[in-house]
């Protein structure tokens, strides 16, 4: 046997890629902007419309953070988990909304 076959490894067997949780910057601005629609909702003279459209706002940001969430879970996953659950259409937190 020569010294280079003695020193021979198997190679490591190959890790899944993790990706970095979502950017947690991210989720501090939306955290702050719903603040800041909780501050203006709190205004006194709010007419129906602007409270209409502080509410949209609200809904919009929130699903947002759902995305964020989403985000994180499946991205930090590991990759043969998300392979086998992932099916074309709706997933459960989808179809639970309908």
């Amino acid at each position: 046997m020569t010294s280079s076959s003695r020193s021979w490894r198997p190679p490591a067997p190959a890790t899944p890629r993790r990706y970095p949780p979502c950017s947690a910057g991210q989720r501090a601005y939306l955290l702050r902007q719903l603040h800041a629609l909780a501050d203006a909702r709190g205004a006194a003279s709010t007419t129906a419309v602007e409270s209409l459209l502080i509410t949209a706002a609200e809904l919009h940001i929130r699903a947002d953070l759902g995305v964020v969430d989403a985000a994180e879970t499946t991205l930090t996953a590991d990759p043969a988990v998300v392979s086998q659950q992932s099916s074309p259409g709706l997933n459960s937190p989808q179809s639970a909304a309908i």
